[in-house]
């Protein structure tokens, strides 16, 4: 096959995903794919058109957001605490439980980072992560089930000592769920500070936290579904949530299949 041919498809390939990331909003990446096939074709009119709709897409949110409004997507929330840190807390001095606080941050961070999450915020021995925003990702659900094993391998031997010291018997839990969620300004009146992710998604992403065994991450059906084939997972049944007006079905991650796609 010739050169030429081979941009060709190169060309058709960025093309199909650009308007994939337009479809999902996300403009940075369809930026990144347009501009790459203009590098090919300088004279790429569906590049061209990518491109200026990115631009009215991205002033579309600015606008929104300026005017306090929302913009609404599917994300993939994912909660994760210490569990029996309160006692802990109680039985440690101060200073001993400052640095295993902050090591433990850094683990989180690393974790979520490592899969291309983003962690939105720490609240003393919990955090809360987002995938799949701020960079839309099709792979959010699998990167953020990936974080939450990766997040408890990381911590598991470290973990294990703290419990010997003090002899409190203590553990990461981690909860995921997939859905859609508002992304919107937070702050108090005239002082926005943050985009922030608001409606069910991260209450059923905290509630499936507070579900989980010790050491463990447990999904929605809405994230399993998603992930189905890249890992194992054992069915929980469905559950009544605190403040979710429906049952949930609930699945414990059993572990990694090493599957690359669902074909395998």
């Amino acid at each position: 096959m010739s050169g030429g041919h081979r941009s060709a498809d190169d060309i058709d390939d960025l093309l199909d995903r650009a308007d994939d990331a337009a479809d999902r909003q996300a403009w940075d990446d369809v930026v990144e794919l347009a501009t790459s096939v203009l590098s090919i074709d300088a004279d790429n009119i569906e590049a061209a058109g990518l491109l200026a709709k990115s631009e009215r897409g991205r002033r579309a949110m600015q606008h929104k957001r300026a005017h306090g409004d929302g913009d609404r997507r599917t994300v993939t929330v994912m909660f994760m605490d210490l569990a029996n840190f309160t006692a802990l807390a109680d039985t440690a001095d101060p200073e001993s439980i400052q640095d295993v606080l902050r090591w433990y941050h850094a683990q989180v961070g690393e974790a979520v980072a490592d899969v291309g999450g983003h962690v939105a915020r720490f609240m003393g021995d919990g955090a809360m992560a987002y995938f799949g925003y701020p960079r839309a990702s099709e792979g959010a659900p699998q990167q953020a089930v990936h974080a939450g094993l990766d997040l408890i391998d990381r911590i598991e031997g470290r973990i294990t000592d703290i419990s010997r010291s003090y002899g409190v018997g203590i553990g990461v839990r981690v909860g995921i769920h997939t859905g859609l969620a508002v992304i919107a300004q937070m702050g108090a009146p005239g002082r926005l500070e943050r985009d922030d992710i608001v409606g069910e998604t991260p209450n059923i992403a905290a509630r499936l936290e507070a579900l989980a065994p010790s050491g463990a991450v447990c999904v929605s059906e809405a994230t399993e579904a998603l992930v189905k084939g890249y890992f194992e997972t054992e069915d929980l049944g469905p559950q009544r949530l605190k403040g979710v007006s429906r049952e949930i079905g609930v699945h414990l991650v059993v572990g990694r299949t090493g599957a690359a796609t669902r074909l395998d």
